[in-house]
Formats: structure tokens, sequence, C-alpha cells
């Protein structure tokens, strides 16, 4: 059956108590079952087709048995989490954690985590705020009543009217998913060889015991969902000590963050293999390299009797939470020495203006020339006005209601007589904006002295194609807008 939600092999996974599916007795019938039964027509029906859609639900785990990866991977791969909340699945510890799953993937925000009420129970932090749908009502003396119980009844109105309801929320989500999806495909479709997917980071996630191999791969499946380089590829290894400690180096010098997991158990390995210990004395040598551990928050210290390890599982580096809520806590560290990393770079950009602007003596009379294509005029004559409240001169080319040779003649006469050039690169092609440093780089010889700073300010895209190249005194500003580029570009320009 196809997904109507394209890139998921399922688009609505149902989570649930096993318990609340259990036949009462004398009778035949189970409430879940019978829910998604009356579900599945009005699904079809909405969506135009009955095999428009593909929908998950486990039948054959009983509530004594433990979940698996395969299980949890059921849960990533899914659009859409529909939940039936009881007090069966607050105590599941399986359920909260095929929530806790789904939310780490897709967040709380996202509104595609639908909750059907059995009964009223106290709900867990992550369903706060999420709109539910009572399939239970209160009878004369106030107690509550589930809706549908032993079965659905065909005079009982209310259920079937929240029923329906419950499929029209569904059916409008998948809906909306699906738009998304497709603008997406569309949108890499068309920037399809102009540029490539890359991590956003490496992370090297750390050998450990054999108690926690399950977990290790967890973390690794989750970072490399979210487009983290996991390394190392495979275990290490080799024939000497050297060997080993040049490979564990290599690898450590490509990442961003060391990511540890840790058990009280002590590690047994061969002559030639790595062990927990040697990977985090190896990666405390490198300089600036970030290092995260975790260990369980159930483990009591106060057990372990080897002193070492007590102290190795004590480290200020090492977090005890939850291994659902350090998958996500990796992602916020990566995502925080990002910004510093950006951050950083963008002091580094403004100390070059400075420095490139102060050695050109660029006053108040500079002329600085804002080249643009048609596409991105606007937002030129923009610059060059905030150019013209802080007394700095500039000039725009003509493109309008002339001839190409006036355009060129233009064109060449601002590179020869201005001070500073800004190519702008927002709209334009990457094909022109190279046409125009070339042609900079023309010009060169017809002035009187050489351009001293040519600013490409580009406006960040991750699908935007590289320039693929680089003139003396040329630097590239990249800026999510206008409004974080300009304070920049001033503050070089009033700086002699």
């Amino acid at each position: 059956m196809a997904t109507s939600v394209s890139h998921y092999k399922h688009d609505i996974f149902v989570s649930y108590a096993h318990v609340d599916n259990e036949p009462l007795a004398g009778a035949d019938t189970r409430w879940v079952t019978n829910l998604i039964t009356g579900l599945k027509p009005l699904l079809g029906q909405k969506l135009g087709r009955a095999d428009a859609y593909a929908l998950w639900m486990d039948n054959t785990i009983r509530a004594y048995e433990a979940i698996t990866p395969q299980l949890l991977e059921q849960v990533q791969d899914s659009a859409v989490l529909l939940l039936i909340l009881s007090p069966g699945y607050v105590a599941s510890e399986w359920c909260c954690r095929e929530l806790s799953t789904f939310v780490a993937k897709v967040g709380k925000e996202a509104g595609r985590v639908f909750v059907v009420e059995r009964e009223p129970v106290d709900r867990p932090e992550a369903l706060q705020d999420i709109l539910g749908y009572k399939f239970w009502v209160k009878n004369e003396a106030d107690n509550p009543r589930t809706l549908g119980v032993p079965r659905p009844n065909y005079e009982d109105f209310v259920y079937f009217q929240r029923l329906d309801a419950l499929g029209s929320q569904l059916v409008e989500k998948l809906k909306s998913l699906r738009a998304q999806s497709d603008t997406a495909v569309v949108t890499a479709a068309r920037s399809a060889g102009t540029s490539s997917s890359v991590p956003r980071a490496t992370v090297f996630l750390a050998e450990v015991t054999d108690d926690l191999q399950e977990f290790r791969a967890e973390v690794e499946r989750y970072l490399q969902q979210q487009n983290v380089r996991v390394l190392p590829d495979t275990f290490y290894y080799l024939p000497t000590a050297e060997a080993l400690r040049q490979a564990i180096d290599a690898d450590l010098r490509e990442s961003t963050l060391f990511v540890q997991l840790l058990s009280p158990t002590m590690p047994r390995r061969p002559p030639g293999m790595s062990t927990p210990q040697l990977q985090y004395t190896a990666a405390q040598a490198v300089p600036r390299l970030p290092l995260l551990q975790w260990r369980d928050r159930k483990l009591d210290l106060t057990t372990l009797t080897d002193p070492a390890q007590r102290a190795f599982l004590d480290t200020a580096t090492v977090v005890a939470i939850g291994i659902e809520e350090f998958k996500q806590y990796i992602i916020q560290q990566l995502e925080a020495i990002e910004a510093r990393r950006l951050e950083e770079e963008k002091r580094q950009q403004e100390a070059y203006l400075k420095r490139t602007l102060r050695a050109a003596s660029l006053t108040g009379d500079t002329l600085v020339f804002i080249n643009t294509g048609t596409e991105d005029l606007s937002l030129a004559r923009e610059l060059g006005e905030m150019l013209k409240e802080e007394g700095f001169g500039f000039s725009l080319p003509l493109l309008e209601n002339i001839s190409p040779t006036e355009k060129r003649r233009d064109l060449e006469e601002n590179l020869v007589d201005c001070d500073a050039v800004i190519v702008l690169y927002a709209s334009t092609s990457v094909v022109w904006v190279r046409e125009q440093l070339r042609y900079c780089r023309r010009m060169q010889g017809r002035r009187d002295r050489p351009l001293k700073i040519i600013a490409v300010f580009s406006q960040a895209d991750p699908n935007k194609p590289s320039l693929g190249m680089n003139l003396p005194n040329m630097q590239v500003l990249e800026f999510s807008t206008l409004r974080d580029s300009i304070p920049v570009l001033l503050q070089a320009l009033q700086h002699e």
C-alpha cells in the first residue's frame, strides 16, 4: 500500500498499550481494534481511495514483551503518531518510549501527534499542550464511561461523531504534510546538480561496553537521520598500539563532537582493539574538541567498588539523563557549536573588512559601486540609501531603457571610478556574479589605483551554488537578511 506522504514507510503509526485491546470477559471484540477498523474506511473515503494511505498497527506484541529496535524504526519512519491514551499507556515504559522517539524526531510543535483519550488520565509532559479526542463521557453519577464498550453501537452518536472528527483532522494533516513533501521534492529537483548534501556535523561516537551496544546503535541511527556523520566507520583492530592510536586520532581530528555512552561494566578487549577509556583519553588530547558523555540516571555510583571506574563515570562531562533526552541533547550541543562557529566567522569578516578599508584609506569621500542585476535592484537601492545616510557615496548601474552598449560603458566607468565594489548575489545567478567579478579584474588595468575591496553580499541559501572563484581583496559575506549584513558593511566603511 502506497503512503500518502512520500519519504515515509507509514502515514500513521498506532501507538497503544496492549492491555487496552484485551477483550472483556464474555466479549469477543477489542476496543483499539474496533476504533481503527472504524477509522480506516473514513480515511479512505476522505482521501478518495481505500489504498491512498498506509496505517501501521502492531497486533503481535504482548504487554510483557520488550520493545525492539525494529519497532522503534517503524515509529521513526511514520508521518503521524496516533496514540491511545489511557492509564495503561502512561504506565507502559515502551509506549512512552515510542512517544519520546517520535517527538524527538519531528518535534512537539509539529502537530503530528494525535491523542485519542480512552478515559481520563493525567497526561505526560510531552502531551500537555496537544488537543485530544475524548472517547469517554460522564454518566449520571458524574463518573467517566468509555464510549464503544464492549463494541461500538450505531445508536451511540457521540462515538461516531468523534471518530469522524478524528478522521477529518488526520486527513487534513496528511494532505498538509504531502504538500510540504511535494514542495521539497520540487525544490530538490531544481537544485539538483548545483549543490550537494553535506553532513551538518561529524560526531565521534566512541566504543561502548557490550551491554550498551544496542543503545549505541540507536544513537548512531538517530544522528544519521539528523544528517550527522558518525565516526568511526568500523571497529578499530590494528597490529600495534601506535597504529591504533593514529587511527583514533585521525577520526577525532575530523569530528565536531566526541560522544560516549558509559556503564559500570569493565570492558575486556583482545590486543589490537580499542577500549572506551583509550578513546576518551585520545579525545582529551585533541585541542578544542568538546566532550559529551552519558550514563543511565538510575545508576547509583556509590555501589561501584572500583574507585577509578567510579571517577570515570562522575566527570564533569558526564550527563545522567534518559537516552531519548540525551539524543536530543547531542543535537542541541551541535547547534550551539554551529552557532558559535558562525558568530566567530562573522567577527572575522568584520575584522577583515575593517582592516581592508583602513588600508584603503576610505573616508567619507568613498564611492561605493553597488553592482546588481535587475532581480536585486530594489535590494541595491535600499543598500544605497543606507550608505547615503551614513555619509558615503554610492553608484548603481544603469539597467533600464538604454542600449547594451550604453550599459556596458556605464558599468566600465563605475568600475574605473569607484573606491569599493559590492556585488549582490541574492536572486541573481552564479553565472552573472562570476561574470561581474571577471569584469572587475579586467578593469583593474584602466584604474589609477587598484580596487581595495570587493565584497560579494550573498544571501544565505543551502541550495545556492558556490562561486568557485576568488579575487585578491575579495570577501564573500553570507547573511540571512539585509538587516544583518548592512551593519557589518557600515561599521567597516566608517573606520579609516
